[in-house]
């Protein structure tokens, strides 16, 4: 895109200041001010994490910190496309709690850090955890505007 449009938007938004969405809610800006867009199949993007920064307490900060993001996305855009993409939806938050209810998240702690269980088992539970966590935590900033 031109630099000019990047401008136009205002760049990103430093309020975003934790873990995830600044380039969504970017994107949305820049979709709002007609900034045409293309899909560029030969543009590849890596994200490298070296093993030892994706631990359970790592992963668990960062949920926690993109759920915050999240509600931040959701209060300064409150359009469907937003809540959609946040997962900020009564039938999305409904389903983390009937699939990974707040009461079994130390059950999922437990699962997903034990030697003894196999390693698929093992990451399912650390994902029904963080699913759990982040739709508790979304919810409950939501619930903090209201």
């Amino acid at each position: 895109m031109r630099r000019s449009s990047l401008a136009a938007v205002g760049g990103f938004d430093e309020s975003f200041d934790l873990y995830g969405w600044e380039d969504t809610e970017l994107g949305t800006r820049l979709r709002a001010f007609d900034v045409a867009w293309c899909f560029a199949w030969d543009a590849y993007l890596w994200h490298i994490k070296p093993p030892q920064t994706e631990t359970l307490d790592a992963a668990l900060s960062k949920t926690l910190e993109k759920a915050r993001m999240a509600a931040r996305f959701v209060r300064k855009t409150p359009t469907l496309r937003a809540k959609l993409a946040t997962g900020a939806y009564r039938a999305n938050l409904l389903r983390a709690k009937v699939l990974a209810p707040a009461a079994a998240q130390p059950l999922f702690a437990g699962i997903a850090t034990s030697p003894r269980v196999p390693a698929a088992v093992a990451r399912l539970a650390r994902g029904r955890l963080l699913d759990s966590l982040y739709a508790d935590e979304l919810e409950r900033e939501l619930r903090r505007d209201r």
